[in-house]
């Protein structure tokens, strides 16, 4: 006799009254494991999701108004200016030779440094921000064999007027 028989001939030795009692049983745990099994876990789940949602949405709008804040900030400070005297002692100190002319843009020093290593340069362009204020506009930097060469400009002072000179 197989399983499935033996089953089938279990059940049907029980009265109608057992059958009912038995199968309202089964029905009863199906629906306490689904609900407990399936419903309860996804319900939480879900509940967490949104409070990670929330959460991440928070963070969005305060990192975005930390970053209009910041924007606003770089916006009012006040930008130096600086002479050409002042980029020529400033690179002398540095130990940096470099190359001035009046930028295509009125009121900006074009710079030219050549050859120089990097974290020379690097340090002379902190030093420029620290002391006086100023951060080129654009910086152009290739590698060479015995260092960098680089290409900027810095707001000048009016009247602040340079050649083509080398230092």
């Amino acid at each position: 006799m197989s399983a499935v028989q033996a089953i089938r001939a279990w059940w049907h030795s029980r009265d109608r009254r057992e059958q009912w009692l038995l199968g309202t049983m089964c029905l009863m745990l199906a629906a306490f494991a689904y609900w407990y099994g399936m419903l309860v876990p996804l319900r939480l789940l879900a509940n967490r999701t949104l409070q990670d949602y929330d959460r991440a949405a928070a963070d969005v709008v305060l990192v975005r108004q930390q970053a209009d804040a910041l924007a606003r900030l770089r916006n009012d400070a006040p930008r130096g200016t600086i002479t050409l005297e002042a980029v020529r002692a400033s690179a002398r100190a540095a130990g940096i030779a470099i190359r001035t002319s009046p930028g295509s843009e009125t009121g900006r020093l074009d710079i030219q440094v050549d050859e120089v290593p990097a974290t020379q340069l690097f340090a002379w362009l902190d030093a420029l921000r620290e002391v006086h204020r100023v951060d080129p506009g654009v910086l152009h930097v290739e590698r060479r064999e015995s260092g960098v060469s680089a290409r900027f400009d810095l707001p000048a002072n009016p009247g602040a007027a340079g050649g083509d000179r080398k230092e």
